[in-house]
């Protein structure tokens, strides 16, 4: 720390200012400590410098598609505004896209919290426990009024009035107070509760993008050239040849 000189060259002794050592030294525990709340655990691997900007399917298509929703998930993470919603099947790079925009606002200095669905609710549920380290209100509280939630594998949760209500609980104070949200759904929005559809599909608010949809197996993996091999399978194979 140093106390820095007015015009006049005098020393200012009414502030003191952290000189660049000490300066990086609070910029380093200020990460650590973002990361730590992020909860991005491993996922801290998926950034967008290792995504791949038009996905992994061979469909020029689903490239294209692939590339706007890339392009809109950088976009959100430099500028963190209303709900992003990712849809798709598994394996599409979904969780991919979500947790690099964690990753990047973390980068950026700003925090994240990354939680899925049903690990959300088990936690939930293991905070009514009296042992456990944080509070049921207290841990609620903080995913609710987190900066920016990322809830992964919406749609995976089993259903119970519990759940339902927890979920809702959830979704309807970050709707109302309209505060950054990035959810990643495994089933089609049209098969969620209505009361979360209906959030969901706000279009004031949310914003929806398909991830490509999964293609068969020969399809993606085949060439032209390859037509013939194409039709050989083990329905029409003669092991009398």
């Amino acid at each position: 720390m140093f106390i820095p000189p007015l015009a006049s060259g005098k020393p200012d002794f009414s502030r003191v200012v952290a000189c660049r050592c000490t300066q990086q030294e609070l910029d380093k525990g200020r990460q650590t400590h973002l990361l730590r709340y992020s909860n991005l655990g491993s996922l801290t691997r998926f950034t967008f410098d290792n995504l791949l900007p038009k996905g992994r399917s061979g469909n020029p298509i689903n490239q294209e598609q692939f590339n706007r929703i890339y392009e809109a998930a950088k976009a959100f993470a430099t500028e963190a505004k209303g709900w992003l919603i990712l849809v798709g099947p598994s394996g599409c790079g979904k969780t991919h896209l979500a947790a690099a925009i964690a990753n990047e606002r973390v980068s950026q200095g700003q925090p994240a919290f990354f939680i899925s669905t049903p690990d959300l609710l088990d936690r939930l549920r293991s905070a009514f426990n009296t042992s456990s380290e944080i509070p049921y209100d207290e841990f609620f509280d903080q995913v609710r009024n987190a900066p920016l939630l990322v809830l992964d594998d919406l749609g995976a949760q089993t259903s119970t009035p519990w759940v339902k209500e927890k979920l809702d609980q959830l979704l309807n104070y970050r709707f109302n107070s309209e505060l950054p949200t990035v959810i990643v759904a495994i089933i089609p929005i049209e098969q969620l509760e209505d009361r979360i559809r209906t959030r969901l599909t706000d279009p004031n608010l949310c914003h929806i993008y398909a991830v490509e949809e999964k293609q068969a197996l020969l399809e993606y993996s085949w060439g032209p050239e390859f037509e013939l091999q194409k039709s050989m399978t083990f329905d029409n194979f003669d092991w009398r040849r």
